[in-house]
């Protein structure tokens, strides 16, 4: 198989599943925080009241599944390494910054379910369809701090995110090297030679 189909990540760039998991979750991270943002400001009567926080449910469990998927996927599938003119203090940052990410996101969806089934309700995504409660929220008190927490997790989470995508365009466009172009497009080679990179 060509480089142009190459399905697994390999030592010198990303493969279509790794590409195919990456983009939709990071638009459906800024999708769904801008969504928040806008479901503060409804009053009972606008029309997206009701509708815009199913809407936020659904897709939060649209990316808890892929990222349950990138999950599984980095278990079978070793990504490619750093690129060898990255500093170690760069890797290091890297590698910390993208444990983070993860460790954000999950308790951002965390908090999500707890708010969206705290009080005993399933979250429907069809007629057929639907996420039980499994963690009962008792008091007004706490999912008070659970909402606190969500917003919390998720302004962090979008933070990390968009510092995430400025690295990748320092790599680009200060560093000159492939490190975004080889997540941008599947099959791109990296032109330097391999470091093995961290776990």
């Amino acid at each position: 198989m060509g480089h142009g189909m190459q399905l697994k990540d390999r030592a010198q760039g990303y493969g279509w599943i790794s590409w195919l998991l990456h983009w939709p979750s990071a638009l459906l991270i800024v999708g769904l925080f801008a969504l928040g943002l806008y479901m503060r400001g409804l009053d009972y009567y606008h029309p997206w009241y009701h509708r815009a926080p199913a809407l936020h449910k659904q897709i939060g469990i649209l990316l808890a599944t892929i990222t349950l998927l990138r999950l599984c996927w980095r278990l079978f599938n070793r990504t490619p390494p750093f690129e060898a003119m990255l500093a170690p203090w760069e890797r290091i940052v890297a590698t910390l910054a993208h444990q983070l990410l993860y460790l954000l996101l999950f308790l951002t969806l965390a908090t999500g379910y707890l708010i969206a089934t705290g009080g005993g309700q399933a979250v429907s995504l069809t007629d057929m369809l639907s996420i039980p409660s499994l963690v009962r929220l008792h008091d007004s008190d706490t999912e008070e701090l659970v909402g606190e927490l969500h917003e919390l997790f998720s302004f962090l989470l979008i933070g990390l995110t968009l510092l995430h995508a400025l690295a990748a365009c320092k790599h680009h466009w200060i560093d000159r090297n492939r490190t975004l172009l080889r997540m941008l497009w599947p099959g791109s080679t990296s032109p330097t030679a391999p470091q093995e990179r961290e776990p």
